[in-house]
């Protein structure tokens, strides 16, 4: 195992508010330790019940995310990829994308009640 805990991180963002969020706090700290990043949204699927947003509507937000954490991450110098992930447990969607892309960190900000 690396000794480099920031050497692949990913970054599980859920709205363009969090990216900005997530870029301001985690990408110095990652561009310091030269590491990289695994951007993912995840598009949460219902499991039978109806969704209020398409899939094309949640795609179109996981783009705008990207663009956002592709922009901040080009000015620090971050490799950068994005996958856009579906299930309908997020959390567990986010800890399985992790193991299968062998991440060292899963880093995120907290969302707050308004978000």
């Amino acid at each position: 195992m690396s000794e480099n805990i920031l050497e692949r991180v990913l970054l599980p963002i859920a709205s363009p508010k969090d990216a900005r969020t997530t870029c301001e706090l985690a990408l110095p700290r990652i561009a310091d330790a030269n590491g990289s990043v695994i951007c993912v949204n995840v598009v949460e699927k219902g499991g039978g019940s109806l969704d209020p947003t398409s899939p094309t509507q949640q795609e179109e937000r996981a783009e705008e995310v990207f663009e956002i954490v592709t922009d901040e991450c080009e000015v620090k110098g971050i490799p950068l990829e994005t996958r856009i992930l579906y299930g309908t447990d997020v959390v567990e969607t986010i800890f399985e994308a992790a193991e299968e892309e062998d991440v060292t960190a899963i880093a995120f900000t907290p969302a707050s009640p308004t978000d």
